[in-house]
């Protein structure tokens, strides 16, 4: 009997089911994705902002974006001007949009206020950050600098060597 049970338990793991909480029986609404993450370096200065959430949004009669805060960090915040879209077929996406472009290697801090809710009335929680650092107008990416250094040697071996 216990063999039996234990069959049954591991092919519903294997099959994915039954589950004990899915995404539609969280209590909170949930950032699912984003196409950059707290900590990301290197960030495009012209980056529009992507997020995704478990459940179709609803921005009650504020404008969407009162929900979300952007700033560059420094010993004073910036605050950074910014639209937000609601976005995705299933209005479950925002596009933050700054409306200038960002500034080179500096941090920044996007917030989700955990007032943003869903069309079934889940929050957040609590509110969300996202710190990122752009990257700067000097930074090469590896394989040019890379390849720059090979020419030059290169160029050393065979020309000025001779």
């Amino acid at each position: 009997m216990r063999a039996r049970i234990m069959l049954i338990f591991l092919l519903l793991l294997a099959i994915g089911g039954p589950t004990v909480c899915s995404q539609a029986d969280t209590e909170y609404l949930e950032l699912v994705n984003s196409n950059i993450q707290d900590g990301s370096i290197m960030v495009d200065q012209d980056i529009t902002v992507e997020l995704e959430f478990s459940d179709k949004l609803y921005p009650d009669s504020e404008s969407l974006s009162d929900y979300f805060h952007f700033y560059l960090q420094g010993t004073e915040p910036e605050k950074i001007e910014f639209t937000a879209q609601l976005a995705g077929e299933q209005q479950n996406s925002v596009k933050i949009i700054p409306l200038n472009q960002l500034k080179p290697k500096a941090n920044y801090r996007l917030v989700i206020t955990s007032k943003l809710k869903s069309m079934d009335g889940k929050t957040l929680g609590e509110d969300m950050e996202i710190n990122f650092i752009t990257k700067g107008v000097d930074d090469v990416p590896y394989y040019l600098a890379l390849v720059l250094a090979i020419a030059l040697a290169a160029v050393y071996i065979f020309v000025i060597k001779k």
